[in-house]
């Protein structure tokens, strides 16, 4: 799994700061206050409501994570998505996940000849001429792709809140780990 940041809104900070500001006329340029300042009204704005955590976007490209992940991932609705294609690419390459759980419980052959099964007939079917799109139903979820998503701050923090607890996927806490350690890293 790999995470990178592709972009994000430059001069976050002052942004959130002129949004805030906004709702009390304008007062001055939060670009012109101290360190100080600024970090007492960002520490201010961290207890109110997120609103004007909403001018700021950040966008991730994530890759070599499965579709199962992706599919929680676009169920938050919040974000803006383009995903690698099932329908137009031939995955049969595409490297599939195996759950650690499986060695705790002793059936890994089992999960092996399953996947073996599936992948050699997705390759059958599209060497036959099925369409790719058709084909793909036989695919196990937890082939690799690659997904591109875009998300305000205010979705990043509320998203961050439920996906980082102990009870969510570990796929998913590892790319929200890598997303918050980019955004922080800017």
């Amino acid at each position: 799994m790999k995470v990178k940041l592709l972009n994000y809104t430059q001069g976050a900070m002052n942004l959130l700061l002129l949004t805030k500001n906004t709702r009390l006329r304008f007062q001055e340029d939060p670009a012109a206050w101290s360190e100080e300042k600024r970090h007492e009204h960002m520490g201010y704005m961290r207890d109110t409501i997120k609103s004007a955590f909403e001018f700021v976007d950040y966008t991730f490209q994530i890759t070599g994570v499965t579709r199962a992940f992706t599919h929680q991932l676009v169920r938050s609705r919040q974000g803006s998505y383009q995903q690698e294609s099932q329908r137009t690419v031939d995955v049969r390459d595409s490297p599939v996940v195996r759950p650690d759980s499986l060695d705790t419980v002793g059936v890994p052959g089992l999960w092996s000849e399953a996947e073996e099964h599936a992948l050699r007939a997705y390759a059958q079917m599209v060497d036959a001429g099925v369409p790719v799109q058709d084909a793909r139903g036989i695919l196990p979820t937890n082939m690799t792709t690659s997904i591109i998503a875009k998300f305000s701050l205010r979705t990043l923090h509320e998203m961050a809140k439920v996906r980082l607890c102990v009870r969510t996927q570990g796929e998913y806490q590892d790319v929200f780990r890598a997303m918050r350690a980019a955004v922080i890293a800017v």
